[in-house]
């Protein structure tokens, strides 16, 4: 059997990255797979390469650009439709005999497949309960969303969630289909090492500390639980006396300032740290002794 997995996730999309390597890894080990990755993203060709995975490389334009403002109007999909016009990107598909991809996150480039059969992996919904949310704003990240996840769920001939509340949010919310929903828990992507193999001699130094820390690793999103975390430690330190220590790591996003300034005003900064995103021996490290 022939797969094309798209793959248009980066490093700076956190837990989605890591868990579509291990899914990539896990469809590679399958006998009857014959796998490709196509990605938009050298890093992500050469990244597969280097495992004997064979790659594509495909380079979005002004031209896919085009066509996205064509496919937002139904009027414009339909006449480009009768006049049989395809799109960029289904060229490219053609081209290379791909029939069946898996769109391994849910992803704008599956609203092109008109023509080939695709399934796609959706992992959150949490723009619709909480759309007050400044990274659910604007047309990229809230109507884009909608816009490629009801096309998904029309078009996708399988669908992919982590857990059996988003199988039923998604028929309750969105009228899918819930026989062509399918559960796949997330999965680890993490290798255990015995000898310790730091990068960041900072993270190197807070860890040898002796109070026992606890560790949240999560981009600095508003919809994550640092606020609540750093509350929680503000009532345990100055209040309960534990000496104890947070250690929080991710991407810097558009919560990363407030929640620096909130550790400063709750006189917190020895005890929470704040590290960018860490190369995959330090978070082995994290795991390893946190408490």
């Amino acid at each position: 059997m022939k797969l094309s997995v798209f793959f248009d996730t980066t490093k700076n999309d956190g837990g989605a990255y890591h868990q579509n390597i291990k899914t990539v890894e896990l469809l590679n080990n399958i006998k009857n797979i014959e796998l490709t990755i196509i990605s938009p993203n050298e890093k992500t060709i050469n990244f597969f390469k280097a495992k004997n995975i064979r790659t594509v490389i495909y380079h979005f334009n002004f031209i896919d650009r085009f066509f996205y403002f064509v496919y937002s109007s139904n009027f414009l999909k339909l006449f480009f439709k009768k006049i049989n016009l395809t799109n960029k990107f289904e060229k490219f598909l053609k081209k290379n005999q791909i029939n069946l991809i898996y769109f391994i996150s849910n992803s704008r480039a599956s609203i092109f497949c008109s023509k080939v059969n695709f399934f796609s992996y959706i992992y959150e919904i949490h723009h619709l309960f909480r759309p007050d949310l400044p990274e659910y704003k604007g047309w990229h990240d809230f109507d884009l969303r909608e816009q490629i996840i009801q096309n998904t769920i029309k078009k996708a001939s399988l669908i992919f969630v982590d857990t059996k509340k988003k199988k039923n949010d998604l028929v309750k919310y969105y009228n899918c289909y819930e026989e062509k929903v399918e559960i796949i828990p997330l999965i680890p992507n993490i290798t255990i090492h015995n000898e310790e193999n730091y990068q960041n001699k900072d993270l190197e130094k807070f860890i040898n500390e002796k109070d026992d820390y606890y560790f949240y690793p999560a981009q600095y999103w508003p919809h994550k639980n640092h606020k609540y975390l750093i509350d929680v430690f503000k009532i345990l330190i100055h209040e309960k006396k534990k000496n104890i220590r947070l250690i929080l790591t991710g991407t810097q996003k558009l919560n990363f300032e407030f929640l620096q300034k909130t550790v400063n005003e709750s006189n917190l900064q020895e005890k929470i740290k704040f590290f960018k995103y860490l190369e995959n021996e330090d978070i082995v490290q994290l795991y390893k002794n946190t408490k």
